[in-house]
């Protein structure tokens, strides 16, 4: 091997033997940083592991002092804004009280409302803007409650012919009920003077719509049986009993009878008054819905405001009112409420100013028995009811103020003294 050869070989190791360091070398650096990195992770496991630990100790500390929790409520407090309702899309501009502020744990709330249809020109209205129109801002307080109940102040049929007699007859397409069945109406009575506008086949018409929306009814039937009988509700673990009655029929004709159908009448007190007080024997609240009165009246008649005392003594535990066609005050008897008129709800457009103001009332039972009651001022306006503006609400509460008798108002609720 000659010199020359001798040199490139030395150099060919020399190069080999500098790759081989330089991969050594680099393999060390890698292993070095891996280890670094470990133990870096493990510190930090450890960390977390010993911060959930304290975290666990502190919630189960917490946990042990029941009386140091805090309850969302308590940090919240209530707002009683009034907006004009936007009709093009019918939300609920309103802030108002949620109704678990208003009742404790184990009580129940009623809704009620009064006169209900969609005859007249609310009829095209309801076509044109489809069935949930006329609830849109009333929902909410009707879905709050544990149950709810309008008056229907209609016929609610396809078929028929208007009543000669009359100088008002009522006839409302069935999505009215499609549409009270939506916002969380359970019953309706129908004991009133309309129910019967268009026949008594388009009366067994209304009969099968509200079987077909789920809707319960007092009030009247297929008979006298069905007429008068009770609807019992199970809220709470109590059976609450309604009745509906009414005092204002255009004839005889109108009553339900062995055979034929028709309303309760609520003329023959005596009658009335049994039935209440079998109710209250079998029931834990009973619930009477009376038509009554005389239109656009500020107070009811004296003859009425004796007969809904009976009807506390006899056993009712609330009685509400409609037919007046505005609002009249409430009143505390006995620590039972009464409100006698509840006005228009869903309803054509009154021209007297006061036929336009509605409302929707809460009644509040406690555990104990408490009645409290809570009224949200409404407005009927394009065929549809909405929250009180400003003015109509500071009107609305201003009448109810003047008009209610044994308690107080707070606000919007009327409280026993």
């Amino acid at each position: 091997m000659s010199r020359i050869e001798r040199m490139k070989r030395k150099r060919r190791q020399k190069r080999l033997h500098l790759a081989l360091l330089s991969f050594f070398i680099m393999l060390t650096s890698v292993l070095v940083i891996g280890i670094i990195n470990l133990e870096k992770i493990q510190q930090a496991q450890q960390t977390i592991s010993s911060e959930q630990k304290d975290l666990s100790s502190e919630e189960e500390q917490n946990d042990s002092h029941n009386g140091d929790s805090i309850d969302v409520n308590d940090e919240l407090e209530s707002e009683s804004g009034h907006e004009e309702p936007n009709v093009s899309d019918g939300e609920n501009e309103q802030e108002t009280d949620p109704i678990e502020e208003v009742k404790g744990q184990g009580s129940i709330t009623l809704a009620f409302a009064g006169d209900t249809m969609a005859a007249g020109k609310v009829a095209p209205i309801l076509a044109d803007r489809g069935y949930m129109y006329p609830w849109e801002q009333a929902k909410p307080y009707f879905t709050e409650a544990d149950l709810a109940m309008v008056n229907l102040e209609t016929a609610v049929s396809t078929k028929g012919h208007e009543a000669e007699d009359k100088t008002f007859a009522f006839n409302s397409h069935p999505d009215l009920l499609k549409g009270a069945s939506w916002a969380g109406i359970d019953l309706v009575t129908l004991a009133n003077n309309h129910a019967l506008d268009y026949g008594k086949n388009a009366f067994l018409d209304t009969l099968h719509y509200l079987h077909d929306h789920s809707l319960e009814y007092v009030g009247g039937g297929k008979n006298e049986a069905e007429a008068f009988a009770r609807v019992d509700k199970v809220v709470e673990g109590k059976t609450i009993g309604f009745l509906g009655y009414s005092r204002v029929l255009p004839a005889v004709s109108w009553y339900a009878g062995v055979d034929t159908p028709g309303l309760a009448s609520g003329y023959q007190e005596e009658r009335v008054l049994e039935h209440i007080a079998k109710a209250a024997e079998e029931t834990d609240l009973t619930i009477v819905y009376m038509h009554w009165g005389k239109e656009l009246a500020d107070e009811p008649e004296e003859k009425d405001r004796e007969l809904a005392r009976k009807m506390i003594e006899a056993g009712a535990d609330i009685v509400i009112g409609s037919h007046p066609h505005v609002l009249q005050g409430l009143e505390y008897y006995k620590g039972k409420l009464i409100a006698y008129s509840l006005g228009n709800f869903i309803f054509t457009m009154s021209h007297n100013e006061l036929g336009r103001q509605s409302a929707i009332l809460q009644v509040n039972i406690s555990e104990d028995g408490q009645q409290s009651a809570r009224l949200i001022p409404m407005k009927i306006e394009h065929g549809a009811v909405w929250d009180a503006d400003d003015e109509t609400y500071k009107e609305i509460m201003q009448r109810m103020a003047r008009l209610s008798h044994g308690g107080h108002w707070h606000d919007n609720q009327f409280l026993q003294n």
